[in-house]
């Protein structure tokens, strides 16, 4: 008995974290992440989430770290977070 092969379909591209992920990872995610608060001279932090989102967005997009959408939060700090 011959085997037949097996079709793989890849897995949709991910530009910004499903739900369903997201609650799997924002527990494990440092409360004291950059950037600093803005009681210490800082910019007010951003979102986690969006963050997550524009680090991934500009992993899977290869852009530079100015040059995702705007609703990821602004770009210096998505950097900060990213690196």
């Amino acid at each position: 008995m011959a085997r037949t092969a097996r079709e793989i379909k890849p897995l949709d591209t991910i530009w910004e974290v499903p739900d369903r992920l997201w609650e799997w990872i924002e527990p494990i995610l440092p409360e004291d992440a950059p950037p600093p608060p803005k009681s210490h001279g800082g910019r007010d932090r951003i979102d986690w989430r969006a963050a997550f989102d524009g680090i991934i967005f500009r992993l899977r997009a290869g852009c530079q770290w100015n040059k995702p959408p705007k609703h990821f939060g602004d770009d210096g700090s998505v950097h900060r977070w990213g690196v």
